[in-house]
């Protein structure tokens, strides 16, 4: 039936009917869809954050109110992943100016990283270290701080996952407060 894609030289495969190569064209409608995933509440305003792709990269969108056109925030050459369980999610500073994101910087190898956006600037600016796996942050009640987990002390063994506390305004002032083994 015409023309088939070759099985990989590194799978075997036993009773498994030839693909028509014709088949991932006729695909390609249904991959490419469009979605939007709700990643956070704004605090004070009724806005929100959502991941959306398009084309061949999500990235992060403000939707100012309801019925309001999406305005994109990130624009990162591979995109940010899409939301978990295997992705990225966005966490609001508590005033609203500005927010934190997970993006993985290893191209798929899950080295997540911490970023913030900045709302008067536009700009996003790396606040953990861009090698080690960052976990998901978690707001302190007062003080403008974020604590998460990292094995950046631990040669990336991914065994070690340690806590840290940082004021993402200053990616500098990660602080290890909690050695996990």
């Amino acid at each position: 039936p015409g023309e088939v894609i070759p099985v990989p030289s590194n799978v075997k495969a036993a009773g498994v009917p030839a693909i028509s190569a014709s088949l991932p064209e006729g695909l390609l409608p249904y991959g490419s869809s469009r979605r939007a995933l709700l990643l956070g509440w704004h605090p004070v305003r009724r806005e929100m954050l959502i991941w959306t792709r398009l084309g061949e990269a999500g990235q992060i969108h403000s939707v100012a109110g309801p019925g309001m056109d999406r305005r994109q925030l990130t624009f990162f050459r591979e995109g940010v992943s899409a939301p978990p369980p295997q992705g990225t999610s966005a966490w609001y500073e508590p005033t609203g100016t500005y927010f934190v994101f997970a993006k993985d910087t290893g191209g798929g190898a899950e080295t997540m990283q911490l970023f913030r956006y900045d709302f008067a600037t536009r700009r996003t600016t790396l606040l953990t270290d861009g090698k080690s796996r960052t976990g998901i942050p978690v707001w302190a009640h007062r003080g403008g701080l974020i604590a998460f987990d990292s094995n950046r002390r631990g040669g990336h063994n991914g065994a070690d996952r340690d806590l840290y506390v940082m004021n993402p305004g200053d990616p500098g002032s990660a602080k290890l407060v909690a050695e996990m083994q």
